[in-house]
């Protein structure tokens, strides 16, 4: 929802490019992300070496991110209606991703 609104409102009010776009939405989704596992999903396996976890989260994340840039990036070039409707590829690119950042995240970031 965080990447989705910021994708919109970007591009359909203040005339950003899709991709440009796209590198503030899933930015701040990140962070969202990271809050939302930290302090619900997976509350009791939070690791009391936070470095180590939020290092590790993040090189996570950061794969995440080229998966999801990769679907959205392939989805547009690939469908010129897919372009006219950006949260589409963003929804394809954050499914995969999300699938990916929730597995390599249980198991190699919240590990406490």
């Amino acid at each position: 929802m965080v990447d989705a609104t910021i994708l919109t409102a970007m591009i359909s009010y203040f005339g950003w490019g899709v991709y440009s776009a796209r590198v503030l939405s899933a930015t701040a989704a990140v962070l969202a992300t990271w809050l939302l596992n930290r302090h619900w999903t997976f509350r009791d396996q939070a690791s009391d070496n936070k470095i180590r976890e939020s290092s590790t989260y993040a090189g996570i994340q950061l794969l995440g991110v080229v998966i999801n840039f990769s679907v959205y990036g392939v989805s547009i070039y690939l469908s010129s209606t897919l372009m006219e409707y950006p949260v589409l590829p963003a929804a394809m690119g954050s499914i995969t991703a999300m699938l990916f950042n929730f597995t390599a995240s249980k198991r190699y970031a919240f590990t406490g």
